[in-house]
């Protein structure tokens, strides 16, 4: 989750309890991480065999988005889930980007790492081809 997810939760009235998963007082798993869609959904099938609900939420932008509470949200799961989980949402996001069924927002994240990855990969060359063509950086 990360400290500054923690500390907007906190700010927002909700007591959190971090320690390893204990499926007794479980009902809803939403899981932050950036991790391939195949185990977010195995780790969802499992969680719902035992009556608790998954979703996938990666996020996105910086550590000061982080600290305002203005983050991109890749949600991935059931709408109603989704839905219930919203009030916690709005207070880590600012832009919500419902990506569909459960591993669909790690999905997201991973399609948006890759696109981010080939932008700054082009870039230099982009820059060469400018100022072969008499552009000023």
């Amino acid at each position: 989750m990360g400290k500054l997810i923690a500390e907007r939760l906190l700010a927002g009235g909700y007591d959190l309890t971090v320690f390893d998963v204990n499926r007794d007082s479980m009902a809803s798993l939403i899981d932050m991480s950036t991790i391939d869609p195949i185990t977010t959904r195995r780790v969802g099938a499992r969680l719902a065999e035992a009556g608790v609900e998954m979703i996938d939420c990666p996020v996105g932008r910086t550590t000061k988005h982080a600290r305002d509470g203005k983050r991109v949200l890749m949600i991935g799961g059931e709408p109603a889930d989704i839905d219930a989980m919203m009030p916690i949402f709005e207070l880590l996001g600012g832009t919500f980007i419902r990506c569909g069924p459960l591993g669909n927002g790690t999905a997201t994240k991973c399609v948006n790492n890759y696109v981010a990855i080939a932008c700054n990969a082009i870039s230099p060359e982009a820059f060469v081809i400018g100022k072969k063509a008499g552009l000023t950086p």
